[in-house]
């Protein structure tokens, strides 16, 4: 099971240090610029992890082979393969949470 990584997002998840200067937007900014860093980070990991179960059914062109019309089954399963889809769409939900906050 793949889980989100903690020690990406664990040294930006405590706002306590930024609330130790109000009024520094600067700061605040640049700490969702971090959060929203590490979160697409590991959104493009799991893409990659995504895509290199495709890459075997595709052409050069990115076009889907004859045989994987046919049925395709992903090297890692398919419990493991729609985990990644939705650990995929959490990561970009969570940045697009920290771009909205940031506004």
């Amino acid at each position: 099971m793949l889980e989100p990584d903690e020690r990406s997002l664990s040294r930006f998840s405590n706002d306590s240090a930024l609330t130790d200067t109000p009024g520094d937007e600067l700061a605040r900014l640049e700490h969702l610029l971090k959060v929203a860093d590490a979160i697409t980070l590991d959104a493009a990991k799991v893409w990659s992890e995504l895509w290199n179960e495709f890459r075997p059914c595709t052409t050069g062109n990115r076009m889907i082979t004859p045989e994987a019309q046919k049925g395709f089954v992903p090297g890692c399963g398919w419990p493991e393969f729609l985990e990644k889809f939705f650990l995929l769409k959490h990561y970009l939900d969570s940045t697009r949470r920290v771009c909205q906050k940031s506004q």
